[in-house]
């Protein structure tokens, strides 16, 4: 499967925000766990004010989560949308 994410985030204060593009190829032959095709997803596009704002994935045996992390002990709404291509 391939997944594109596209995340924005703004601190409710508006101190911060960003937004995040990112494409990965995940993969499961049989009953394995789940893998990504190559040593990590692709940065197409980031754009942040502040440097500890982020997300990244975390692969279980048989899901992909997707996490986020704020920049402040402020509250922060994300918004987003997953696009995935799958080959059956």
């Amino acid at each position: 499967m391939r997944f594109e994410v596209v995340v924005a985030a703004r601190q409710i204060d508006g101190a911060n925000r960003a937004m995040f593009k990112r494409t990965g190829l995940f993969y499961r032959d049989g009953g394995s766990p789940v893998k990504i095709q190559g040593p990590t997803w692709l940065a197409d596009q980031t754009a942040k004010s502040a440097p500890s704002l982020d997300i990244n994935y975390s692969l279980g045996a048989s899901d992909i989560s997707l996490l986020v992390k704020n920049a402040a002990a402020v509250s922060t709404r994300w918004v987003g949308y997953i696009n995935k291509t799958e080959i059956q």
